[in-house]
């Protein structure tokens, strides 16, 4: 068979296909209409779906930034001493997003902001802050990060965050070995880490610690108590039931004088 014939074989194929396709259509066609509606049915549901996610995550973020910017506002603030610094409504705020944006960036990077918002109490409260408060402050805060290394261990920004955070707290405590572990760690990463600032970053933090390893701690004597105070002031107070010395009057010395002038 020559390449004429083929041709010719193929054309009587394609005419043979083409008339017979009005009866196919009219046989058929219930079933190419389920297909043709099926198939517009999930590109529209897709593109509904698509944007009803993208809408979802800019609202989210938006809520996220509003919570961001209410702390901020408060820091600020309690800088001017204005006010007391008061976290409460943020941490709520942020804890409530994150379980709503669970499993997502967004939900990581809420329970990061909750923890980092914690932290925060040391460095904006007007409050006195006492060592009891301080270790409450930071394991409140630890339990966050550690829960998002928890949950997000297969997301590398996440879980160098939540290190990152934990090391922190490690130095603020002056548990200096912990914290030079979880630094040295994350540089040991560098590699695969190589697009983020996570490494460089705790190297920088790295190198602060053995600085601060070499600053010896102040201690100052406790402050006497305000009852016991006011005692010691009662003691050394003049009293005032004794007799008041002898005044001598100008009086009485003009007339001491008095004699001796006269002779």
């Amino acid at each position: 068979m020559n390449s004429e014939e083929r041709h010719n074989l193929h054309k009587n194929e394609l005419e043979e296909v083409i008339e017979d396709m009005p009866e196919m259509l009219k046989k058929h066609w219930i079933g190419i209409a389920a297909v043709v509606l099926l198939v517009i049915v999930v590109l529209v549901s897709w593109t509904a779906l698509k944007h009803t996610v993208q809408k979802n995550k800019k609202e989210n973020n938006q809520a996220l930034a509003k919570v961001l910017v209410s702390r901020s506002q408060s820091q600020v603030a309690s800088a001017g001493n204005s006010e007391n610094y008061n976290t409460a409504a943020e941490v709520s705020n942020l804890a409530a997003y994150a379980q709503k944006a669970v499993g997502t960036d967004a939900g990581a990077n809420a329970m990061i902001q909750q923890a980092n918002t914690i932290m925060s109490e040391l460095y904006f409260s007007t409050n006195y802050i006492t060592a009891d408060d301080k270790n409450t402050i930071c394991e409140n805060a630890a339990k966050v990060y550690q829960a998002v290394a928890d949950k997000y261990s297969k997301n590398p920004v996440a879980l160098c965050q939540s290190q990152i955070g934990l090391a922190s707290i490690a130095a603020e405590l002056g548990q200096w070995e912990k914290a030079q572990d979880i630094y040295n760690s994350i540089i040991a990463k560098k590699d695969e880490l190589a697009n983020t600032p996570f490494p460089a970053m705790a190297q920088t933090r790295l190198s602060q610690i053995e600085k601060l390893e070499k600053i010896e701690p102040i201690e100052f004597a406790p402050a006497p108590e305000p009852e016991a105070a006011i005692e010691n002031t009662d003691e050394i107070a003049p009293d005032t039931d004794a007799a008041p010395a002898e005044e001598t009057t100008e009086t009485e010395v003009d007339d001491a004088q008095a004699p001796a002038q006269a002779d």
